[in-house]
Order: C-alpha cells, then sequence, then structure tokens
C-alpha cells in the first residue's frame, strides 16, 4: 500500500502568508540565535510554562505554526490556568493553519480557564466563538 506518512503530509495546504515581510538573512541569522538560545534555556528549565509560550512565538514568527502549537500545549501542560499560550494557539490554528474547529476548541478551553476572557480587540471571546459556529454552520448548508 501507500506509505502511511503520506496522508499527514497531504493534508495541509502551504499558504504563504503575504502580508508578512520577509526577513533578511543577518535578521534570520538573529531570530535563529535566539531561537537556539531559548532552546538551550528549555533544557536547562523544561517546566517554564513562559519560556514555552515564548518559544512558540518566535516558531509562529519563524513561520513554523505547527511547532508553535506544539509549544503552546507544552506551556498549557505546565500552567493548566495560563491564558495567554492558550489564546496564541487558538489564534494560530485559525489564522497560520486554517484550523477553525481547532481554535474554537482552544477558545473554549480558555474560556474554562477564564469565562469572562476578552479578544486583544476587546470583543468578548463567547461572541466570537458563537460567530464562527454560525458561519461553520453557513458554508455547510446548501445554499438555495
Amino acid at each position: 500500500g501507500p506509505p502511511a506518512q503520506q496522508s499527514q503530509m497531504g493534508q495541509q495546504p502551504a499558504q504563504m502568508p503575504a502580508q508578512r515581510p520577509s526577513l533578511t538573512p543577518e535578521q534570520l541569522r538573529i531570530k535563529i540565535s535566539d531561537l537556539e538560545k531559548k532552546v538551550a534555556f528549555l533544557e536547562l528549565n523544561p517546566n517554564d510554562s513562559h519560556a514555552w509560550n515564548d518559544l512558540g512565538i518566535m516558531y509562529r514568527q519563524n513561520k513554523q505554526p505547527a511547532e508553535a502549537v506544539a509549544a503552546f500545549d507544552k506551556a498549557i501542560e505546565i500552567e493548566p490556568r495560563s491564558e495567554e499560550p492558550r489564546y496564541r494557539k487558538a489564534t494560530v490554528l485559525m489564522q497560520d493553519l486554517n484550523d477553525p474547529e481547532g481554535a474554537i476548541k482552544a477558545w473554549e478551553e480558555l474560556l474554562k480557564v477564564n469565562p469572562s476572557a476578552m479578544l486583544g480587540n476587546g470583543q468578548s471571546l463567547t461572541g466570537m466563538i458563537e460567530r464562527m459556529k454560525k458561519l461553520k454552520k453557513e458554508s455547510k448548508e446548501p445554499k438555495t
């Protein structure tokens, strides 16, 4: 049969976000060395949820959204009540990985931790989730 890892690769359409300016080789070099410092720091201190959160942010900037989500998950695992990694994870799922269902799940988890969580623009998270569920339903319904 076909190799098993095939399905994993095929799922994610490669999407390059247009709005982000590309880095110069120098900026990239600095970023990578920052990332390496962070990773080294984490090896010394693997139970620091802030460090994992920062690492997730850097992975996202580095256009590695899947690694970012994994780092945010690690931060959440260490500090289950932390809100920032949950919020950021949802954003990456939504914007970078095009996974609204995963984002809704992450936001709902965040609401369990903080029922009055707000979006960056001051909107309530509950309203956002309702809107997204409605959009999802509409996109599934056949157009008449």
